[in-house]
Formats: structure tokens, sequence, C-alpha cells
């Protein structure tokens, strides 16, 4: 639902809180909270990207190609405000979807 509202400015505070509070491991993927979530921890971690991990993950379902690896990830460091991310998992693997990774080069 692309309507769904996210209160920002407390989802930053708790992100921020549980920083301070030693959680160094944040973990998003490109279709949460309708493509806002990759943005919002983006600006939750200015100022201290370097001292967490980020994890995020390749909608595996949405790839056509070998070139929509380099676009997604393109896209998601953008979105991340970032120039680099910690782990990158393929998202929604099934038996389908796996196949078409492992032929496309994704593994």
């Amino acid at each position: 639902d692309p309507n769904k509202f996210i209160d920002e400015e407390l989802a930053i505070d708790l992100i921020q809180y549980a920083k301070a509070q030693g959680v160094n491991y944040f973990d998003t993927a490109y279709p949460y909270h309708s493509g806002k979530s990759e943005p919002l921890l983006g600006k939750a971690v200015r100022g201290f990207r370097e001292d967490v991990l980020i994890a995020t993950k390749l909608p595996a379902w949405m790839v056509k190609g070998p070139e929509d690896f380099e676009k997604f990830l393109g896209e998601q460091l953008q979105r991340l405000a970032t120039d680099y991310v910690d782990i990158y998992l393929l998202h929604g693997l099934g038996s389908q979807t796996c196949a078409k990774m492992k032929d496309l080069g994704a593994l």
C-alpha cells in the first residue's frame, strides 16, 4: 500500500536509540513499507553509517536480466544515502526464483 504512513521522526529516533544502546545491525529491503524503508534508514544512520552494518535485499522477483543487478543496487545505494551495503541478500527466493538467479549468474 503506497499510502502507508511511517512516522519518520519516531522511526529515526528509535533507530538512533537502538544504536545508542549497542545495536549495530539494521536490515531493510527494496519493497519494505512501499519503498520507504531504505530512504528512512539512510536518514537515520547519517552521522554514524560507518559504525553500523546495513543489510538490504535485491528484489529477485523483479529482476529481468543480469543488468538489473547493478540497476537495483545503484538505486538502493541512493535510497540508503550510502556508497556501500555490508550485506546484500537475494529477496523472495522460491524454487523458480532461485533457479532464475542461478541462471542469471547472481549466485
